[in-house]
């Protein structure tokens, strides 16, 4: 916040080894995300993901590659998409709570992840995977979604316990 009221909406700052551009609201946001590749590089920007999804995907390929993954990616995410997923969402949202005791403690964290992964998995890849194979997808994701720490930005290979993990199920 002190940055932003002395730099403004866009300012560069060096962390660790790295140059950190920050982009405060949504008019900084659009400039990045509806500049040019050569004006903006986000293959640069998510470098970081690359262990994550593995080399030669999305951020990690060509231009034309790249562009070629998020129109067939894109096309889950348009807004009459989204729209019939609500039944399915609320579906497994029901399901979901209705396992709940009345009263009791949870993790709400691991909680509302697990009921994404659901949700998820039952919108974007079909009765089939969610109802036949939800436990081993679920537990691929969260390996995945585990080894993006803070440290991933800065270091995305370095030798730890949730890179190892995030890495085997990338394989898997």
């Amino acid at each position: 916040a002190e940055a932003n009221k002395k730099f403004g909406d866009v300012f560069t700052m060096k962390m660790f080894s790295q140059r950190l551009t920050f982009l405060i609201g949504p008019d900084a946001h659009n400039m990045f995300f509806r500049a040019s590749e050569e004006e903006a590089s986000q293959a640069e920007v998510y470098k970081f993901m690359t262990p994550v999804f593995g080399p030669g995907i999305v951020y990690d390929a060509p231009i034309k590659v790249r562009v070629q993954q998020m129109k067939f990616v894109s096309g889950s995410l348009k807004a009459n998409q989204l729209k019939s997923y609500i039944p399915k969402i609320t579906g497994e949202a029901e399901t979901y709570f209705d396992k709940w005791a009345d009263s009791g403690e949870v993790n709400l964290l691991e909680a509302l992840s697990e009921l994404t992964i659901l949700t998820a998995s039952r919108c974007l890849m079909g009765r089939e995977v969610r109802e036949n194979m939800f436990e081993q997808v679920a537990n691929l994701y969260s390996d995945l979604d585990g080894g993006i720490t803070p440290l991933t930005v800065f270091y995305p290979s370095a030798p730890t316990p949730a890179h190892r993990r995030r890495n085997a199920a990338r394989a898997e």
